[in-house]
C-alpha cells in the first residue's frame, strides 16, 4: 500500500472520528439542555415560574464560573522550576569522595573496609564534641 493510500485511509477515519465526536457533543448539549428545563420545571411547581427561572439563571451562571475558573487554571502554564545554585565547593568535595570511595570499594573491599574502619576512629577521635555519657553513668 503507498504513502497516498494510506493519506487517504487515515483522513477517513479522522473524518469519521470527528463526526463521532461531535455527533456525541451534540447530544450532550441538547441532553443538558432537557435537564435544565426539567429542573425548571420541577422548581416553578414548588416554588413558581419567576422564583424557579432566577434559580435556574443563577445555577447555569455560577456552572459557567466554576468551568471558567478551571479552564483558566488548567490553561496557565507551569511555574518555572527554581533555578539550581552552584554546587558548593563542599559538596563537589562529596561528591569526588564518593566516587572515589566507590572505586575503592570495587577494587578492594577488605582494604575499604579497613579504612572506613580507622577513618571512622579516627573522625570519633579528632571530634571537637566530648562524647556523650551514658545514661546510667552517675559521675
Amino acid at each position: 500500500m503507498d504513502v497516498s493510500a494510506r493519506f487517504v485511509v487515515a483522513l477517513r477515519a479522522g473524518a469519521l472520528a470527528l463526526a463521532l465526536v461531535l455527533l456525541v457533543l451534540g447530544l450532550a448539549l441538547v441532553a443538558f439542555g432537557f435537564l435544565v428545563a426539567g429542573f425548571c420545571l420541577w422548581l416553578a411547581s414548588h416554588l413558581g415560574a419567576p422564583a424557579a427561572t432566577a434559580i435556574t439563571g443563577a445555577s447555569l451562571l455560577v456552572l459557567g464560573v466554576l468551568v471558567a475558573v478551571v479552564g483558566a487554571l488548567k490553561l496557565r502554564p507551569p511555574p518555572a522550576a527554581p533555578q539550581q545554585a552552584a554546587p558548593s565547593s563542599g559538596a563537589t568535595a562529596l561528591s569526588l569522595a564518593s566516587s572515589l570511595l566507590g572505586a575503592l570499594v570495587r577494587s578492594t573491599p577488605k582494604g575499604a573496609l579497613i579504612g572506613a574502619l580507622l577513618l571512622g576512629m579516627l573522625t570519633e577521635f579528632l571530634s571537637p564534641t566530648p562524647p556523650k555519657r551514658p545514661p546510667n553513668d552517675k559521675a
